[in-house]
């Protein structure tokens, strides 16, 4: 063998084992190495897809073109799909993805830097566009649109049998644009007797969904499990029409790092992001942080079935009120004595006065001075006390 021959078997074990490919091109007996990068995520190579109107059965694939498809994709379990900054665009009825009951599916996206457009429609739902002139908005990389179903537009979580789990996940994708007739506009999963999900967004962006019943953004009525949100994940601009408009939850919804759940609203152009509800099956239906919050996170609360976020101060210091904000008046955020957490608190005209400038002042405050609401909210400034 000679010293080249030699140095190009050396190579190519040392590059197959880093996670590149490796060919040689031979001329006259000489080989010459050609590196090339495979696409892979956590140690798992993705192969490339090339359709522009299907979707892989199952498997690990990355997109090479935007795909338009006119019936759901529903992939088998443990199916892997990179976007790769690319599109995926339902043009008939139903939802865009149907994950797998009692199964895994992952979706995620690559690419830092295609830059995509969108508007909105006279409904408020988002439309993208990246031939748009004129007056419009921007996102980076892959997304799923043009979804229109009875429950999850963009992603439909597939029901499990009694005992069995679904789960989603979700890493850098734009789920933009889609309709649900019921509920979840954005992603939806519907309850199912002793059965469980779990749906998980990192860096993720649910943005211009609409639905016409519960979850404009999100609807995940579960019986067991939970919904996780981390990363830099913004759920924005959805609309519903009754419930919430950002993300319904009946299960325990697990926040940390700088989640963006604001600036969703119902028809009526009331504020609604979050609702965590009461649901069944010893799920724990709470609001908890598991990791460090950012200061910069910003989550309006319509509802907390508890009233209580759970492990604040382990994770953030900064006044919940600032990151937390009520859709509702008269509500806002406290310390729970000694504890960790925080009390999602209630002013009404029965249990609040307040002693100010010397005055006592009882009944609905917050209508009366806005200064005196800033001492109700806050209790902080020389001169209040709080009852």
């Amino acid at each position: 063998m000679t010293f080249k021959k030699l140095l190009a078997t050396c190579l190519s074990f040392i590059m197959v084992a880093g996670g590149l490919s490796l060919a040689f091109a031979s001329s006259n007996n000489e080989y010459v190495p050609v590196f090339a990068e495979e696409h892979a995520h956590n140690l798992v190579t993705f192969n490339e897809w090339t359709s522009t109107d299907s979707l892989p059965a199952n498997g690990a694939y990355y997109l090479a073109n935007d795909v338009t498809i006119s019936s759901t994709w529903k992939p088998a379990n443990d199916t892997k799909l990179c976007l790769n900054g690319h599109g995926i665009r339902m043009t008939g009825s139903g939802s865009v993805i149907e994950s797998p009951a009692n199964g895994y599916l992952q979706i995620l996206d690559c690419d830092k830097s295609t830059e995509h457009k969108y508007t909105f429609d006279e409904t408020g739902l988002a439309v993208v566009d990246d031939s748009l002139t004129g007056d419009y908005e921007t996102f980076i990389g892959g997304y799923i649109t043009g979804g229109n179903a009875t429950t999850g537009g963009g992603v439909l979580v597939a029901t499990p049998g009694k005992s069995q789990t679904s789960q989603l996940y979700m890493l850098d994708v734009t789920v933009i644009g889609n309709h649900a007739s019921g509920n979840g506009g954005g992603i939806g999963y519907n309850y199912g007797s002793k059965a469980r999900s779990i749906i998980s967004l990192t860096d993720c962006s649910i943005i211009g969904n609409v639905a016409d019943g519960i979850g404009g953004g999100v609807f995940h009525q579960a019986n067991q499990r939970f919904m996780d949100l981390s990363g830099n994940t913004v759920i924005t601009k959805n609309i519903s029409g009754s419930g919430c408009a950002g993300v319904y939850e009946q299960s325990g919804l697990y926040i940390s790092h700088n989640v963006f759940l604001y600036g969703n609203t119902l028809k009526d152009g009331t504020p609604s992001d979050l609702y965590i509800g009461h649901g069944s099956g010893g799920q724990p239906d709470k609001l908890i942080l598991d990791g460090d919050l950012e200061s910069s996170s910003r989550i309006g609360i319509q509802y907390l079935r508890l009233e209580t976020i759970y492990d604040y101060y382990n994770h953030c210091s900064e006044d919940p009120n600032n990151i937390f904000i009520s859709n509702v008046n008269n509500r806002f955020f406290t310390k729970n004595g000694d504890t960790n957490n925080v009390i999602y608190n209630n002013l009404t005209k029965t249990d609040c006065s307040c002693d100010y400038d010397g005055d006592e002042h009882t009944g609905d405050l917050s209508l009366a001075d806005d200064s005196i609401d800033y001492e109700i909210k806050y209790g902080t400034k020389e001169g209040a006390n709080i009852h």
